[in-house]
């Protein structure tokens, strides 16, 4: 068969447009139970490794065809205030404090350098490319069919037919007062992504004219506002109807309201759909929008960390402190009250105010380089609308999905499904302005053979191997960094020490550098060494969780390798009575106290320590510092757990006064600790003992039948 120019552009026509329709298909979709971050990290690595795959092909089709440069010139006007955005992005992890982890991303989230050069990546190659109405066509059925999939199984997690187990501990949002997240991992992306996907869908009825087809798209939209609705996201919601305004106010400003009855509809449907979802359904929708003006509730919640974001914004305004830094800069302000409002020792890693973020991690140059973006696009999508006759309801519909995103995200942030349906928005408002007066490469009608045939298929092959290469070095590295270190938890519960620390081992040497497994490591290690019997190999378990944890530079050291690493230390001083051990320890609780001051943890941590060193006295402060620390449990959003902490806290005060003689002092505390947890089994064990050593026999032999009767409870 003749290889000819028009053959190997549709080669690259059909290609390039099966990988970015797999890419819109595919990361809204995809969640992996094999490995351990179940949703961002899976889609991450798909969303990078096909966006890989698609760059290559790309600069290989350029490098056979040469540059599209009427397209260039024509697209230069979007694509230049994207790359200047990128390059502040640049900048921002040049100057980082915490360059690793501003290029990389932090492992929770992976919005690094590389993350926000692929969305980047895929939009100039989207822009770039030729699409015909029947491409079009193709991209708005690929995101109605995502969209579908999506509804669906968010109504089957409604009716709590899910049919995946998320019974291991893993960083995963259950399905809590009936808020459903889908595919999506969290209710408020999905709200975020809901809102850019909805347009999508009023475009389709729009153009549609088949009664049927019309009939499933309208029962389509409805189900997305019963699904945006059951995600209880008050951002989402926000930012829902700033769309719907946004919309409103277009079609009256431009004399479209002949086209605004299907628009009036759907807010009709809205506000109904709203009023039978908080009058018959099992959750109070209102009462967490009414919660947005709570000081004690969400708007306290997140006006402590506005507060504080614009506190450490003051420090470095100009170019912040680099992507996914913000975790390291904010834990300090980690407050007691911040535990009435959320799980206490839950240290954010997001401002939840996309403008505070970019302020944060790109500062000053980053915002307006981010904002210079945005109104880019506004501006060519309503120039485009003043000028052009055809298509302006698509690009209205489409500005108020990216309008309402904006909106929504001023009380969240950027994840990966959202922010890609952003930049695929932007890319659809930048191809129908370039495509006005741009026609397709000359090369589709070319039939003269290309001889010799191999070198163009050399060029392809190549490429492709370059992307295989890439996606490997990459992103399979992170997949298989995750996937052992979920099998290394699942091995713990199982039992299988061994096996615990060979996967262990296997996700640091794939996680590289990655500070997050090696913190993993040594947090599994001393699980592991609190199940294992044979003291040499609890002393090698504590010995290498210390050995990973010191080899993350000090400025890469989250919050939660901060408290890991004293907490084996202690363990093997339990276990060696090493004195080097005692003093280390000492000291980096000494700095974990002055980073996060107000952390009852740490102090309860450090009172242990005290305990294990036979500094009594030393460890009731710390202890009695622990408890005032904590908040009011009967005012608390989560008050288990922090009955929990007091119950560790105050057990530390009573071995203390206990171990100084003052055996009163320690029944006392006990007796206190068991008015809020009356069914908590070591508790009576420590007073049976306490008895014991009294000679109170009888006394010792009822708290152990206590102690018995909660243990089969």
């Amino acid at each position: 068969m003749t290889l000819t120019k028009e053959k190997l552009a549709k080669f690259f026509q059909v290609s390039e447009e099966s990988i970015y329709l797999l890419i819109i298909f595919l990361v809204p979709l995809t969640f992996s139970l094999s490995i351990y971050n179940h949703w961002q990290m899976a889609k991450n690595i798909v969303f990078q490794s096909l966006v890989e795959i698609l760059f290559f092909l790309f600069l290989s089709q350029v490098i056979i065809f040469g540059l599209p440069k009427e397209k260039i010139k024509k697209s230069l006007k979007f694509i230049l205030p994207a790359f200047i955005f990128i390059l502040s992005l640049l900048i921002a992890t040049i100057f980082s404090p915490v360059k690793w982890m501003s290029f990389w991303g932090e492992w929770q989230r992976k919005m690094g350098l590389l993350t926000w050069v692929h969305f980047f990546v895929f939009y100039c190659i989207f822009v770039l490319l030729d699409k015909n109405k029947a491409q079009l066509k193709r991209i708005f059925l690929v995101v109605v069919f995502t969209l579908f999939l999506v509804n669906l199984y968010g109504f089957i997690q409604f009716f709590r037919y899910d049919p995946f187990s998320w019974n291991l501990e893993l960083p995963v949002l259950k399905v809590l007062d009936y808020r459903v997240f889908s595919t999506l991992g969290q209710p408020n992306f999905l709200a975020s992504w809901l809102i850019l996907t909805i347009p999508f869908l009023i475009i389709c009825l729009v153009h549609s004219h088949k009664f049927l087809v019309r009939y499933l798209l309208f029962i389509l939209i409805f189900s997305s506002l019963v699904i945006l609705i059951l995600t209880q996201s008050r951002g989402g919601l926000i930012g829902f109807f700033s769309s719907l305004f946004f919309c409103l106010f277009c079609f009256g400003l431009f004399k479209l309201k002949k086209k605004i009855i299907p628009l009036i509809f759907i807010i009709v449907l809205l506000v109904v759909l709203f009023v039978l979802s908080t009058s018959s359904l099992n959750f109070t929708f209102k009462n967490r929008l009414i919660s947005l003006s709570d000081i004690k509730s969400a708007a306290g919640y997140r006006l402590h960390y506005w507060l504080a974001s614009l506190e450490v914004i003051k420090k470095r305004p100009l170019i912040g402190y680099g992507l996914d830094s913000q975790r390291y800069y904010l834990t300090p302000y980690y407050t007691k009250e911040l535990a009435l409002l959320d799980k206490p020792n839950l240290f954010l890693d997001r401002a939840h105010n996309n403008i505070l973020d970019v302020l944060l991690t790109s500062g000053i140059i980053g915002l307006l380089c981010w904002w210079a973006f945005v109104i880019s696009i506004f501006y060519w999508g309503i120039k485009f609308i003043v000028n052009t006759g055809k298509y302006k309801k698509e690009v209205i519909f489409i500005l108020s999905g990216i309008f309402g995103y904006l909106i929504s995200i001023l009380f969240s942030f950027h994840t990966h499904s959202p922010l890609l349906y952003f930049w695929l928005s932007c890319g659809l408002i930048s191809h129908l302005v370039v495509t006005q007066k741009t026609k397709n490469t000359h090369y589709f009608k070319e039939r003269k053979p290309l001889n010799p045939p191999f070198v163009y298929l050399f060029i392809i092959a190549l490429f492709l191997i370059l992307g295989i290469f890439v996606v490997w070095l990459i992103n399979s590295y992170q997949y298989l960094a995750s996937h052992y270190l979920l099998k290394s938890k699942t091995s713990l519960i199982e039992f299988q020490l061994d096996k615990t620390y060979d996967f262990a081992l296997k996700s640091v040497k794939y996680g590289r550098k990655d500070p997050y497994f090696k913190q993993m490591f040594g947090e599994t290690m001393f699980q592991a060494s609190q199940l294992e019997p044979q003291t040499n190999k609890r002393i090698f378990f504590v010995s290498q969780g210390i050995e990973q944890i010191q080899s993350i530079p000090k400025t890469l050291r989250p919050i939660e390798a901060k408290i890991n690493l004293p907490l084996l230390l202690m363990e093997r001083i339990r276990l060696t009575g090493n004195d080097n051990d005692k003093q280390y320890a000492e000291n980096l609780y000494q700095e974990l106290t002055s980073y996060v001051p107000q952390c009852s943890l740490v102090w309860s941590l450090w009172a242990e320590l005290e305990l294990v060193l036979k500094n009594y006295d030393q460890a009731i402060q710390k202890a009695e510092k622990a408890i005032s620390l904590l908040p009011d449990y009967t005012k608390s959003l989560y008050p288990d757990i922090v009955i929990e902490e007091i119950v560790f806290a105050n057990d530390r005060l009573a071995r203390a006064y206990f171990q100084k003689g003052n055996v009163e002092k320690a029944l006392d505390i006990y007796s206190k600790a068991l008015k809020i947890a009356p069914r908590t089994p070591f508790i009576w064990q420590r007073i049976a003992l306490i008895y014991q050593s009294q000679g109170q026999t009888k006394k010792a032999a009822q708290a152990i039948k206590q102690k018995e009767k909660f243990e089969n409870y």
